[in-house]
């Protein structure tokens, strides 16, 4: 099941907690000013992780929270035009690299690395429109992760799997303006339901692609504070 995170982007300051209201981590800092977090279990222990991506160099760092040690550091994949995205795209358990495209095109584009085999999953994939937020997860539960983007304008999303073949959701509308996407399984049935962040007021909203909601107005975090997808 999904945890709640926040990330501060100015302190680099994580902080984590169940559902249940457990803390996780408290004030743990990872990261800073012009580093993007990246949820992703990069061990394959199945627990996920802290990473995070620099913007301006493409470089990538993680720790593991569970055995408090690093994971890789200074991994290069990416770059100041490229922005980081989540998830497991090969199935094989191990969170990969990935990045899309987005300046001076109308489409964006997607490319994957993956770290345990040290060879690109999948290379220059269109899904999606400039503008649109990347919201990666697995949302047919095949073990791999989709491309999913998210237009704020109206709080539609659009999945498809990671070929860029067969559509999973389309016009699915959860949120809108003001509301940022949360990717995450909130309720342990390993597939990824639709999940959105307040950024004014720090209230969470799920429910699973098939409509049925899994909980409302949850409260954690707030105007400082960026979600991330545990």
């Amino acid at each position: 099941v999904s945890d709640l995170a926040v990330y501060d982007t100015q302190t680099g300051r994580w902080y984590i907690r169940t559902l249940a209201g457990e803390t996780l981590a408290w004030d743990l800092q990872f990261g800073g000013a012009g580093f993007t977090p990246v949820s992703g279990d990069f061990d394959g222990d199945g627990i996920n992780d802290l990473c995070v991506y620099q913007e301006d160099t493409g470089l990538w760092y993680a720790y593991s929270l569970e055995n408090e040690e690093i994971i890789f550091w200074g991994i290069q994949f990416g770059g100041p035009d490229f922005t980081p995205v989540s998830g497991d795209y090969d199935g094989d358990g191990v969170s990969d690299l990935v990045v899309y495209h987005s300046i001076g095109v109308e489409t964006l584009r997607w490319f994957g690395y993956s770290v345990e085999i040290e060879d690109p999953i999948f290379w220059d994939v269109p899904w999606g429109l400039k503008g649109w937020a990347v919201v990666p997860g697995d949302y047919d539960g095949d073990g791999r992760s989709d491309l999913c983007v998210y237009d704020e304008a109206n709080g539609a999303w659009y999945a498809v799997d990671s070929a860029g073949d067969e559509p999973i959701l389309w016009n699915e509308n959860w949120g809108g303006e003001g509301f940022i996407p949360v990717p995450g399984d909130y309720d342990g049935d390993g597939v990824s339901d639709l999940c959105v962040y307040h950024l004014d007021s720090g209230l969470w909203y799920a429910k699973t692609a098939d409509g049925e909601l899994i909980f409302w107005a949850v409260q954690f975090g707030g105007p400082e504070f960026l979600p991330v997808a545990k």
